[in-house]
């Protein structure tokens, strides 16, 4: 220690008061390593206490410091397990880790072919399970096949869709919520069905969300010249290309809904 404290005056002030300043935060470091209300005394995963010995196999040492857990490997240790997509280490201090896992944002509805059933991406487009307990609203993506858990589907559309429809969500909401379906069957083109029209529309994944703002206008117009249309084709830019009902009046209306005339 007088060694110390000899060479810390003979050094010049600058260096003097970095070598100072390492020191004390060293001391520091140290006397937090060891303090008592810093020692690590509960461990949860998913809001499950874990016993000594699951937070040994995670390599979490209950009645050490906190400070120097490896957090870490505690989370690629529970990224291997089956059935987990994601997870999240938190500190609590002064002496609590909290792990969770599968923590995901659902952004999405998609029907899963395999599955038979409605699941959800997340921000990042990766397969989750639908969070019944939570109402995500917006349209239902088909069309969908080899959907993998915890993975972005191979159509590399749906990032761009995703994107667009956000977009829609914010700018035009009327235009979002008509939206019912979106189908990706056709590597071509996406077929767009919606909730208060009676036809279909084609659209590009690019021009997706100015594609369907422009039906949109036009279908709700007081002319609506859309009325009579099976499909509007947007595929061309600047181009609505339409394809009349030819079925008779009482056909029509009951492939509406309504019923015969």
């Amino acid at each position: 220690m007088r060694a110390i404290w000899m060479t810390l005056i003979t050094l010049r002030w600058p260096y003097r008061w970095a070598l100072g300043s390492t020191l004390a935060l060293g001391a520091i470091a140290i006397t937090l390593s060891v303090w008592a209300p810093f020692t690590l005394t509960r461990v949860t995963l998913d809001g499950r206490p874990l016993s000594l010995r699951e937070s040994s196999d995670l390599g979490l040492r209950v009645g050490r410091s906190a400070l120097t857990q490896e957090l870490g490997l505690a989370a690629q240790l529970i990224g291997h397990r089956a059935g987990v997509g994601a997870v999240s280490v938190k500190m609590n201090l002064p002496n609590t880790i909290d792990i969770v896992t599968n923590e995901f944002a659902p952004r999405l509805m998609v029907y899963d072919l395999s599955r038979r059933r409605v699941m959800a991406l997340d921000e990042q487009a990766r397969l989750i399970e639908y969070p019944h307990d939570l109402e995500i609203g917006g349209p239902l993506l088909i069309g969908l096949g080899g959907l993998r858990m915890f993975e972005c589907p191979a159509d590399n559309r749906i990032n761009l869709v995703a994107g667009q429809l956000h977009s829609l969500r914010e700018m035009a909401p009327a235009a979002y919520e008509a939206i019912s379906e979106i189908d990706f069957s056709n590597s071509a083109h996406l077929t767009v069905s919606f909730t208060r029209f009676p036809f279909l529309a084609r659209v590009t994944a690019t021009q997706f969300g100015e594609a369907l703002e422009e039906i949109f206008l036009v279908a709700s117009g007081a002319d609506a010249p859309l009325t009579d249309a099976t499909i509007i084709d947007a595929t061309c830019p600047n181009l609505l290309a339409l394809t009349p009902n030819t079925a008779d009046p009482a056909t029509r209306a009951h492939d509406d809904g309504k019923g015969p005339l």
